[in-house]
């Protein structure tokens, strides 16, 4: 194997590109030296036209080795690859069977030094609210939902039925093309509970889903109502004709944040999230929201969390983005 190129992509630069302009490649190899997610789009280009596009995920001290052929469907030949990244990682590009300098391997594009002052930097707060949400209710039929309902669920019944709530918000209605994501925080309010405190964790929802009008009322929605068409189930993505690949819901197997609480309001806050929120900002198309599993690993843990549909609205959920803009 030769290694084309070694180059780190740092924080600061993540908005910007860096290109693999010679060789003829066989794969790439990425690794993810930082103790967070790291968000990769990997672009072909043929000059300025953009051919495919490739988004990737890196768990901590992953390192993932990927053949053009199954990076993208196009042929890679005659092309260049562009990076964007969310944090550090090491990049590199293989081909043939002895070691190859790689000094002009990578051109990093830089933006042009300027003698005028740096723009200053606003620091901004928004507060969304979810742009849907649902509650995924273990059944074998997938025949419930909750799309319209106030109240979202995670955990276990005590008959020992899992619950899982879908969270989404619209970073981009409210953020900035551009902006740099300085904190996050997602608070959820309490307003029924069949256990004490228990650890509840969000995870990155990885394909799209839906909120549809099933409503199970006010007093029970815990038991959920026939689904609708449009809405998430623990079969479908959309009901009734598109369905999760995997039953329960597709989703990283490593959280963005995990949380227990005595209070009745759950606040979730990590490095993990303002990774995943800036991917959000600068990558809508991978903007799915989250899934919010509770204790799956016994009875009677569930939770009630009021959902974007409770009246009066004040209690609804609410994700806090802190951010710096021009």
């Amino acid at each position: 194997m030769s290694l084309l190129l070694a180059t780190v992509v740092f924080a600061q630069n993540a908005i910007e590109e860096g290109m693999l302009v010679s060789g003829a490649w066989e794969g790439i190899v990425i690794t993810n030296p930082g103790e967070f997610p790291a968000m990769v789009t990997l672009s072909l280009r043929r000059g300025d036209q953009l051919i495919e596009q490739t988004p990737l995920e890196l768990a901590p001290g992953q390192t993932r080795t990927i053949r053009m052929d199954r990076l993208f469907s196009a042929s890679a030949d005659g092309a260049a690859i562009s990076y964007r990244s969310s944090q550090h990682i090491l990049l590199f590009g293989y081909n043939g069977s002895a070691i190859t300098p790689a000094p002009t391997a990578l051109i990093p594009k830089r933006r042009s030094v300027r003698s005028a002052s740096p723009p200053v930097l606003v620091h901004k707060t928004a507060v969304l609210t979810p742009s849907k949400d649902n509650t995924l209710f273990q059944a074998f039929d997938g025949s419930l939902s909750n799309g319209a309902g106030p109240h979202v669920f995670a955990g276990v019944t005590r008959t020992g039925s899992i619950r899982r709530a879908l969270l989404a918000f619209d970073v981009t209605s409210q953020i900035p093309p551009g902006a740099q994501v300085t904190r996050v925080a997602l608070t959820l309010r309490i307003s029924q509970s069949i256990s004490g405190p228990q650890t509840i964790r969000l995870h990155r929802v990885t394909a799209d889903w839906g909120e549809g009008s099933s409503d199970a009322g006010f007093g029970s929605d815990g038991r959920g109502a026939p689904a609708k068409t449009g809405d998430a189930t623990w079969l479908h993505r959309f009901f009734p004709g598109q369905r999760w690949v995997a039953v329960g819901g597709d989703f990283d197997s490593v959280p963005d944040a995990a949380v227990n609480s005595a209070s009745i309001n759950y606040t979730w806050e990590s490095a993990g999230m303002i990774t995943r929120v800036q991917q959000w900002l600068d990558q809508p198309a991978t903007n799915f929201g989250w899934i919010v599993f509770g204790n799956e690993s016994g009875f009677a843990t569930a939770k009630r969390f009021d959902s974007s549909e409770i009246s009066p609205g004040t209690t609804q959920p609410s994700l806090t983005i802190e951010y710096d803009s021009k």
